[in-house]
């Protein structure tokens, strides 16, 4: 799994490359280098929803590679729900997962921050929360219904190429739309804790 979070995190770079907006450049300036990143070995574990990576909604031509490549791999990563049941409904619990390609638990270490792949199905909501991160999600497949907090721009759909920013502590959720979507999250600053649900 480690060499497949590699070539995918060099995907990302890529991908990441293509954007001038000065909030993009920053994250993509401050993800780890690939020839000086520690590996920590992670399991590969499969959760039923992850079989929807196959049917992700459309894509981008900056983010196509991408989402070719996790469903290439989907059954390398370390699919995992981190939420525990009870916390929030059944319908997002069973129907949300992510897996990670660089934090501090690896596969591929990094201190600063934190760089995931977010699945959830179609219609399936994810709701409002904050974190003390900075975050930004880049629309790898699919289109998600996107509110924020005095954000502008919000709300309003975002699609495959679409990038979104959250400042510390920012109130946001996610809703997709008619296919699965797949989502690059990254995160940088601040705590690691799990969000905080409002």
């Amino acid at each position: 799994m480690e060499n497949n979070a590699e070539q995918l995190l060099g995907l990302i770079k890529a991908c990441l490359s293509a954007f001038d907006e000065e909030k993009v450049v920053h994250f993509r300036e401050e993800l780890p280098e690939t020839l000086h990143i520690a590996h920590l070995p992670i399991e590969s574990n499969w959760l039923p929803v992850a079989e929807q990576v196959q049917r992700v909604g459309a894509t981008h031509p900056e983010t196509r590679d991408i989402v070719s490549f996790i469903q290439t791999h989907a059954d390398t990563f370390a699919w995992r729900q981190p939420y525990k049941t009870g916390q929030l409904p059944e319908v997002f619990l069973s129907g949300s997962a992510w897996f990670p390609i660089a934090d501090r638990q690896g596969p591929l270490v990094f201190e600063q921050g934190l760089v995931e792949i977010m699945l959830l199905d179609r219609g399936v909501t994810y709701p409002r929360h904050h974190h003390e991160p900075e975050e930004m999600y880049l629309v790898l497949g699919g289109e998600v219904y996107w509110e924020a907090e005095g954000m502008e721009g919000s709300p309003s759909w975002k699609r495959a190429g679409d990038c979104i920013y959250h400042p510390s502590h920012q109130p946001h959720q996610l809703q997709a739309g008619t296919d699965p979507v797949l989502i690059l999250s990254l995160w940088r600053g601040g705590g690691f804790e799990m969000p905080a649900l409002e």
